[in-house]
């Protein structure tokens, strides 16, 4: 059980590095801000989801998703639009909050507002089963840990902790070098980051649009169904 904790601690972090995501920008602009009480709880409400997914994908949920393909495109919809939005509001921001009006900010970010926003913002995109269930697929057939039904929750909260304790050290950093950068430089970061989900929310508009342009080959998505859900399932006990 301690193994199964400990290897999802480790993929949960190593997953979360890459910055190009939206919980990843949203955490980077809140500590930008200096509202790291948010910038936490959007990592927690996040991580919490994406270990939800995770549980889901050991037990090859997976395979509802390739029975209803129709739920992919829609999510990549869904996201463009959120990612869209969010990418506008960081890039229109023209200058570091006054006093007054970062304090009003941090008052306004309430724990439960923050952890919504986060377990949101990561539960639109439901594909992140199809990535856990490579995930955990990968790792069974390594041999190195030996997954059974009793290690599918602490495999998941060994994610959830990993993905929340490398935003956590990523708000760490932020708030130790904050004080470093002028109001007119972090200004130019969190305009970066709204050009990073822009780019983000076109990706995913060119899927979205691309899935009814060129339909896939459902015979395909058939025997690939079939196998992640024999390889998946394949770690429940007899």
């Amino acid at each position: 059980m301690l193994t199964a904790v400990l290897f999802g601690f480790v993929l949960g972090a190593l997953g979360s590095i890459p910055v190009a995501g939206p919980i990843s920008a949203l955490v980077i602009a809140r500590g930008i801000q200096g509202r790291f009480k948010a910038g936490a709880f959007i990592a927690l409400g996040g991580g919490t989801v994406e270990a939800i997914y995770c549980f889901l994908a050991f037990w090859g949920f997976s395979q509802f998703l390739e029975d209803h393909p129709i739920i992919e495109p829609i999510s990549r919809g869904v996201s463009a639009l959120v990612l869209l939005i969010l990418g506008i509001v960081f890039i229109r921001k023209k200058h570091e909050d006054g006093p007054n009006e970062a304090t009003s900010r941090r008052l306004r970010d309430s724990k439960r507002s923050s952890f919504f926003l986060g377990a949101w913002v990561c539960a639109i995109n439901p594909t992140v089963i199809a990535g856990w269930s490579a995930v955990v697929t990968t790792v069974y057939s390594s041999g190195a840990v030996e997954f059974t039904s009793r290690q599918a929750l602490p495999f998941a909260i060994g994610v959830a902790l990993g993905i929340t304790s490398w935003f956590w050290g990523l708000l760490a950093v932020i708030r130790r070098n904050r004080e470093r950068f002028s109001g007119n430089t972090l200004t130019k970061v969190l305009n970066a980051v709204g050009m990073l989900l822009v780019v983000l929310a076109c990706w995913f508009a060119y899927r979205f649009v691309d899935y009814f342009v060129h339909p896939p080959d459902i015979a395909r998505l058939a025997r690939l169904a079939l196998t992640r859900s024999h390889a998946v399932w394949a770690m429940a006990p007899a």
